[in-house]
């Protein structure tokens, strides 16, 4: 067996043995219990039906994804690769450290320089914010919810677009924080960033992310209401279906856990109490909601994580480099 060969099956031994690692932590995290006490046929069934919609989303944020990042877009092929591995491992790595890979997996495999792969990033949060935001604003009175309950979705629209005004008409604001970076890398990085931004992405590519963005978590409520179908518990109005879906984004906001783990699933119960569910029944449901999120997401990326390269060494050998080209090592 030649050298090649030999270093290719120990780094595929290393990748695979990272998704088992990965894989047994989220496991570990599972309350078993109750998990097969309240995980139901019915919630079989439409964790199943669910994933259509979910597939449907995700492969929507790749296209959103693919011309955010490029001019012109880019590859779709490697973009909904680097989104379908990202997405996954959320649900194992907390933070949301893994939407980097997206960055990182496009600069890789297309040449996307990693300050448009983390911009476009942040441009997607922003109009996921608007997105949920104006849903909530629409749908929560339809479940009763007005008065202090719709501050939380207005909070959603204002800042995103205070942000994107700011950029626009105050960039020099931005410039002179940038200017006290603490180092150059860093501010070579947010310059471009902020150019990316400003001067790349247009009025166009807002409103394309905009209506893409809705689609995406259009996409995702129709999953919460496949799942409400076939559950056996009392009937909730489309209002109160969202109201749920709102408190289990806000719960997975919460970055103490990946995928929002135990704070998705106690916002998504606090919510269900409000609209008749006894506390059984919203566990039942909250844990159905965990089982569809990870059905067929998780499985496919650890796949992916084996098999592809994700560029974090690539990222990390160039931060070694010395401003003369030299690495850390030959300095």
């Amino acid at each position: 067996m030649s050298a090649h060969d030999q270093n290719r099956y120990k780094t595929l031994f290393l990748r695979a043995s990272l998704s088992l690692a990965l894989f047994g932590g989220f496991l570990y995290f599972i309350d078993w219990e109750n998990f097969n006490t309240y995980l139901s046929w019915q919630t079989i069934w439409g964790a199943l039906a669910a994933q259509i919609a979910i597939v449907t989303a995700v492969f929507l944020m790749a296209v959103r994804h693919s011309f955010l990042v490029s001019r012109p877009a880019a590859p779709l092929k490697p973009t909904a690769i680097s989104v379908f591995l990202a997405q996954g491992l959320t649900f194992i790595i907390p933070g949301r450290l893994p939407e980097f890979l997206k960055a990182t997996y496009l600069r890789k495999t297309c040449d996307v320089p990693l300050s448009a792969g983390v911009t476009a990033i942040f441009f997607e949060r922003l109009m996921d914010l608007v997105v949920v935001g104006l849903l909530a604003t629409v749908a929560l009175p339809f479940a009763g919810l007005t008065g202090f309950w719709l501050m939380i979705p207005l909070g959603f629209l204002g800042g995103p677009f205070a942000f994107i005004l700011l950029a626009h008409f105050k960039k020099h604001w931005l410039e002179w924080l940038i200017q006290r970076l603490p180092h150059q890398k860093l501010r070579d990085f947010a310059k471009m960033s902020l150019h990316h931004f400003t001067e790349i992405l247009t009025f166009r590519d807002y409103s394309l992310a905009f209506l893409v963005g809705i689609m995406i978590w259009g996409a995702f409520l129709l999953s919460y209401v496949i799942l409400f179908y076939f559950w056996q518990a009392p009937g909730l109005s489309f209002g109160a279906i969202v109201a749920v879906y709102i408190a289990a984004i806000l719960g997975a906001a919460i970055p103490l856990l990946p995928g929002g783990l135990g704070s998705v699933e106690g916002a998504a119960a606090f919510a269900l109490l409000q609209f008749g569910y006894n506390f059984t029944q919203a566990i039942e449901v909250t844990i159905g909601l965990r089982f569809t999120q990870i059905l067929f997401l998780l499985p496919l990326s650890l796949i992916l994580l084996v098999f592809v390269r994700t560029g974090l060494s690539n990222i990390l050998r160039d931060l070694k480099e010395k401003p003369d080209g030299k690495t850390s090592d030959q300095a």
